[in-house]
């Protein structure tokens, strides 16, 4: 992730920095040991991976969020007043909170002095100097490259395309006319108002090795995480996989299905095409989709559903299918 480089803001800063709207949604400040006032802060990343720099936010009191949050290294924390009053005293005294009725739109406020234009901007090389492009890089005519990537050997970006905010793994083909680590689509609504405020994004791409993505696709880099694409994943023309996704070794993808933000793809996943995966769900090992399905709940291991919404049609593999178990990786590098 690219949030270490920024430079440090004294929380306080950015708490007095809000606009009107901001402070109005600031119901209270949380500080039993004054830290506001001298709380460095670099960014922000999700639960499972800030430090003690770093801000996050919980929107609401699922239980597995809760257990994240008490997991959590941050000592700044926004997040709304049902979750504040299920913390610990011992968690709640040693850090900051911000508690707010729409945490997430608080903490994009917050972000704000983090935002920073496209690495593009001004902007005519093909390749940006700071890229790290590996000897035997095939890199077609109209490609950009900007300065947050680094390209491992034998891989091949075909023409037009844009790079920027990734990893590529060795041996990987991106086609033509792809977007490749560019912000999502990340906003959050002021319910009171219907302002749109933008969320920064600070996460990358993380794409592995043998991995296949043919024209016209989007893979968007995470806000608060890295989006990942494991090794010997295939992705189809005009396929756009949102920020945070994490598709698994060996997932197949077909032409215009779209993933919404968050989605998990477990290994020999099978996307169809012209399938949608609402956000923050996960399709399990082995699981299915049926062409044009729209999936509302989570798909199952070895799973497959059809349909809008998108229902159990059947089993995809026999049980004792070596694909099911854990350990199993395919190498799909010389198939035809």
């Amino acid at each position: 992730m690219q949030s270490t480089d920024l430079p440090p803001h004294l929380l306080r800063d950015l708490i007095t920095q809000l606009p009107i709207r901001g402070h109005e949604l600031l119901h209270a400040i949380h500080d039993p040991e004054e830290k506001a006032a001298s709380l460095l802060i670099t960014g922000a990343r999700g639960l499972e991976l800030a430090t003690e720099s770093h801000l996050v936010f919980c929107r609401n009191g699922d239980e597995s969020l809760v257990r994240l949050l008490l997991q959590c290294r941050s000592f700044a924390i926004v997040t709304a007043q049902e979750v504040f009053a299920r913390l610990p005293n011992e968690f709640v005294r040693r850090r900051v909170f911000l508690l707010t009725s729409q945490p997430r739109l608080l903490l994009a406020l917050l972000l704000a002095p983090f935002d920073r234009p496209s690495s593009f901007a001004g902007q005519c090389d093909a390749v940006h100097p700071a890229a790290q492009i590996a000897d035997g890089v095939t890199i077609a005519r109209g490609v950009m490259i900007g300065p947050h990537v680094t390209i491992e050997a034998g891989c091949a970006i075909g023409p037009n395309t844009v790079v920027d905010h990734a990893k590529i793994g060795a041996g990987t083909r991106i086609g033509p006319n792809c977007t490749i680590g560019g912000d999502g689509f990340g906003f959050e609504m002021d319910e009171q108002t219907g302002v749109v405020v933008r969320f920064p994004h600070f996460g990358s791409v993380q794409i592995g090795e043998r991995v296949e993505i043919a024209a016209n696709v989007t893979v968007d880099r995470g806000s608060l995480r890295d989006t990942v694409i494991e090794d010997e994943v295939k992705i189809d023309n005009l396929a756009y996989i949102a920020h945070n996704c994490h598709i698994k070794h060996g997932a197949l993808i077909m032409a215009n299905a779209t993933l919404l933000g968050s989605v998990v793809v477990g290994p020999f996943g099978w996307i169809a095409p012209s399938t949608t995966i609402l956000n923050r769900l996960t399709v399990g090992r082995c699981g299915m989709t049926g062409a044009g399905s729209v999936v509302i709940d989570p798909v199952a291991s070895n799973e497959v559903v059809v349909g809008v919404p998108a229902r159990r049609l059947r089993s995809r593999f026999s049980v004792d299918s070596p694909l099911l178990k854990d350990d199993v990786t395919v190498d799909r590098s010389n198939s035809k």
